[in-house]
This record gives structure tokens, C-alpha cells and sequence, in this order.
């Protein structure tokens, strides 16, 4: 993440920008030990030769990759 200097003096604006900015980049984290539900977001994965496949699950629990 990058952020702008701060100001050569306290600006209340500033600190509440600065807030936000770090609470959208703490949102969008992906953090340890704590469950991951994606909802129905895709998992793309990419190979070593670099095809791109996406991982998608049955309604019985089946996994299966198909070309992207």
C-alpha cells in the first residue's frame, strides 16, 4: 500500500483519510487461521505452463477445474 507524506502539520482531514485508507486495505486482507467463504467468487489457479484454470464445486461437493 502506498501513502501519500503526511503533512508538515496535524490535519484532522488527513488523519481521516489516512483511517479510511487503512481500513479499506485491512477489509480486503486476507488474514491466518480464520474461515474463508467466497460466496460466488471464482478461484482462478494458473499452471506452470501458464493455462488458466477456475475451480468450481457441484452442489454434491465435487470439485472439478475448467479452462478460464
Amino acid at each position: 500500500m502506498n501513502l501519500p507524506s503526511p503533512p508538515a502539520e496535524y490535519s484532522r482531514e488527513d488523519q481521516t483519510n489516512l483511517r479510511a485508507a487503512l481500513a479499506q486495505a485491512e477489509r480486503s486482507n486476507l488474514k491466518k487461521n480464520i474461515d474463508i467463504e467466497m460466496g460466488k467468487a471464482r478461484i482462478f489457479l494458473q499452471s506452470p505452463s501458464g493455462a488458466r484454470w477456475i475451480l468450481t464445486a457441484a452442489d454434491d461437493g465435487t470439485l472439478s477445474l475448467v479452462a478460464a
